[in-house]
């Protein structure tokens, strides 16, 4: 199975919340962009530690996680304006070492009502999910249909999670 990369806009909360209620007399918002990795098996929005401090996120807890070296300790700052493919949320984020790269986890992608669809090639983009393959070729020519464009190793995109469906386990 392969990665799903996207490009993740990330604000200071705060900074907004202040911008909206003084007007256009408040000091710029403090915002990044970074290259980040969907990771269904994190639960927060993972940063380094100098992108928390360029954010001026402001540090409130420290939660045992567990981790592939083992259960440690990760402080958690909020909160941060997350934005990707045009949708925004709020989430708090945890610090990570530098050696590991940025991670948006499930609790932000399912606020952002976004799925990691591994049956589909490319990179993340705003475009639909593609549809399950139609009983006839000339339904849904427009939408690729996964049998149809994607290789053994192409790796999975994000996308937004479909409305049609019934539930999350046909995707």
């Amino acid at each position: 199975m392969g990665r799903t990369h996207v490009h993740v806009e990330i604000a200071k909360f705060g900074d907004i919340v202040l911008r909206k209620a003084a007007g256009n007399g408040h000091k710029r918002v403090r915002k990044v962009t970074t290259r980040a990795l969907a990771d269904t098996a994190s639960a927060l929005l993972c940063l380094h530690r100098d992108t928390i401090r360029s954010l001026g996120l402001i540090h409130f807890q420290t939660a045992r996680v567990r981790t592939s070296d083992g259960e440690v300790d990760r402080p958690i700052y909020g909160t941060a304006r997350t934005t990707i493919l045009g949708r925004q949320c709020s989430a708090d984020a945890m610090e990570i070492p530098d050696n590991v790269s940025p991670r948006v986890g499930y609790i932000p992608l399912e606020a952002l009502d976004l799925v990691v669809d591994p049956r589909t090639p490319g990179s993340a983009r705003s475009s639909p999910a593609p549809r399950a393959a139609a009983s006839t070729p000339s339904a849904s020519s427009s939408l690729p249909v996964a049998s149809q464009s994607a290789g053994l190793h192409d790796p999975p995109r994000l996308c937004p999670r479909l409305r049609e469906l019934p539930s999350r386990a046909k995707v």
